[in-house]
């Protein structure tokens, strides 16, 4: 039994996917209950089961031949008591008409005579033997049947050997038609016409949820979401049951999620050209370039194509023999009081910074003028700025490019000392120059 269970179970399961959830196991125990008495033996207009009992009924209320007895010795032995059992209180859930039931019973089991063994019908062994020839659900010939008990003929639509047909089995339809262990019709609607799916209650939108269940009748909805739509949180056009990110909107290609940016520069990896690199969008995602590799990016490298260091904004810094002589030069440089213009003495030390220049034509040169503080300031500021284009304008006379060359005036803003005294107002009075690759 316990093997027909399992095979009639993976049937239905095949047949209907919502067989475990929707069919109760009690619903189908108390199913097959029900075709087991009917597949047992009906007759005298009740059900009978074989088995022990108190109060068994008479042999001869249940077959045509009577029982052994001492003036009949050649009569067979009587076979096992059976016992009379009351049909199930709802039989009338799986049966429409219980008086056809067993007339069918009958008609298919009518033979109960026993044979020589004292234990076999005759009909079942004359059956297997061959004696038989009827095919399935083909009634009983009655040979041993009293004309009353005949009345089933007319109401299976024949006598003996009628072969019968589907209508004549007075059992109500299931609800699922291909599953044949599904409870019988007990729509939950059954007013109102339904699919078998929604338990026969009405389903306007065919999305397999009931109306009365569906907070969305009138569009296809899921289950899940109480049969509405999945909604679409972050507007992406991708549902949130389908996108990975349901709250921040993407794209298909990547199930509902942003483009990744694996580097966080926020360039997207499909734009960025150094996607695992840190950069900047003007760059594609790439970080701006450092052509010399000296540590310092191009757009702040104030010598690009030659190496240097940050203190000196990425060009290579002057060597400090070179720093020293121009300094020196630059403290002996004078000028004629309150004017800006250049002492004999002076020249022959702008003459040595012209040879540096000349040699090291890579380095430019800044001119800074400074005064003291004790006249009027405009003046002082305009005297430092003159004073710084004269020492330009004498090394460009000695044939130093101009584009190598820059002034500015300080006047006293810059001061060496406080100025209080006649030595320190002379020394705040000076002409500074600064060396750079720049």
């Amino acid at each position: 039994m316990n093997t027909r269970l399992a095979r009639l179970f993976g049937t239905c399961r095949r047949v209907c996917p919502s067989f475990e959830e929707s069919l109760p196991l009690k619903r189908v125990v108390r199913l097959l209950g029900v075709l087991i008495f009917v597949s047992v033996t009906i007759v005298g207009g009740s059900l009978i089961f074989a088995g022990p009992a108190e109060n068994p009924a008479p042999l001869d209320a249940i077959t045509s031949k009577p029982p052994a007895t001492a003036a009949d010795p050649t009569a067979s032995s009587p076979p096992p008591r059976l016992t009379a059992v009351a049909p199930p209180a709802n039989l009338s859930d799986f049966v429409e008409d219980e008086t056809a039931l067993l007339k069918l019973g009958k008609a298919l089991f009518w033979d109960m005579q026993l044979g020589s063994d004292g234990k076999t019908a005759c009909a079942s062994c004359h059956f297997h033997a061959g004696a038989d020839n009827r095919s399935k659900n083909q009634i009983s010939p009655g040979l041993l049947a009293s004309p009353q008990d005949k009345s089933f003929s007319s109401s299976l639509g024949g006598g003996p050997n009628y072969q019968l047909t589907a209508a004549d089995f007075p059992f109500r339809k299931l609800s699922i038609p291909n599953c044949r262990v599904d409870a019988p019709d007990s729509s939950q609607c059954p007013a109102e016409a339904g699919p078998a799916v929604t338990g026969g209650c009405p389903d306007k939108d065919g999305d397999g949820i009931a109306d009365k269940d569906d907070q969305c009748p009138g569009q296809p909805g899921l289950m899940s979401y109480h049969g509405c739509p999945a909604p679409d949180s972050d507007k992406d056009g991708i549902t949130d049951d389908k996108d990975k990110c349901p709250t921040l909107a993407g794209v298909a290609r990547y199930n509902g999620c942003p483009v990744p940016d694996a580097d966080g520069d926020g360039v997207n990896d499909e734009e960025d050209k150094c996607p695992q690199v840190y950069g900047v969008v003007r760059y594609n995602g790439c970080p701006v370039p450092d052509t010399d590799k000296d540590g310092v990016n191009d757009e702040e490298d104030k010598c690009p194509t030659v190496a240097g260091v940050r203190e000196n904004s990425g060009c290579p810094p002057v060597k400090q023999e070179i720093v020293e002589k121009v300094n020196f030069a630059a403290r002996r440089i004078q000028f004629e009081e309150g004017k800006a213009t250049l002492v004999p003495a002076s020249l022959k030390v702008l003459d040595d910074v012209v040879t540096i220049l000349k040699e090291n034509k890579e380095i430019k040169l800044l001119i800074e003028g400074h005064t003291s503080n004790n006249a009027d300031y405009d003046l002082n500021m305009k005297l430092s700025r003159d004073r710084a284009k004269t020492v330009k304008n004498y090394l460009i006379k000695k044939g130093i490019d101009p584009s190598r060359l820059n002034t500015v005036g300080y006047g006293p803003n810059r001061p060496l000392n406080s100025g209080k005294t006649r030595a320190e107002q002379a020394l705040n009075r000076r002409v500074e120059m600064k060396l750079s690759n720049q």
